[in-house]
């Protein structure tokens, strides 16, 4: 989660705290400051770190620093063309669709709302699903729908 804290300048900034798991193994822990806090990270991202700070961490090991002058982003996975159904999840970090088999985190414009059966039409990169043509309920969850609203 990200943490909000008042600075000694008495300002106003932003932390967040993952891990990384290298190649090798290695766990590093990572604290994301400001801008970086707010990114869209999650779990099985491949990430690059540009110009960090390593610093000893409190408790063992190193630790890298991403504030100013350095940037932490997510490595692009091949996008490819797809339509996927599932039931639409708000959650923390943002709407996704659920399967019986996946979870995907929904990018872009014009999004269903939270709770909605529905097919989706677009480009699939890792577990981010951009939103590009957009999206359609099944017939069969409006007749559900209507046959509820008319229970008395």
């Amino acid at each position: 989660d990200v943490r909000t804290f008042v600075t000694r300048r008495n300002t106003t900034s932003r932390v967040r705290n993952i891990k990384i798991k290298g190649e090798d193994g290695d766990v590093l822990s990572v604290a994301l400051w400001r801008d970086e806090a707010d990114k869209l990270i999650l779990a099985g991202d491949s990430v690059e770190i540009i110009n960090a700070v390593a610093k000893p961490s409190r408790f063992a090991g190193l630790e890298l620093s991403v504030g100013n002058g350095s940037v932490i982003r997510v490595a692009a996975d091949e996008e490819i063309p797809v339509q996927i159904s599932g039931r639409t999840v708000l959650r923390s970090f943002g709407l996704t669709l659920e399967n019986a088999d996946e979870v995907f985190v929904l990018l872009g414009e014009n999004l269903p709302e939270p709770g909605m059966k529905v097919t989706i039409s677009g480009m699939l990169s890792g577990v981010r699903l951009k939103v590009a043509e957009g999206w359609i309920q099944p017939a069969d969850y409006a007749a559900v729908v209507s046959s509820l609203s008319s229970v008395e």
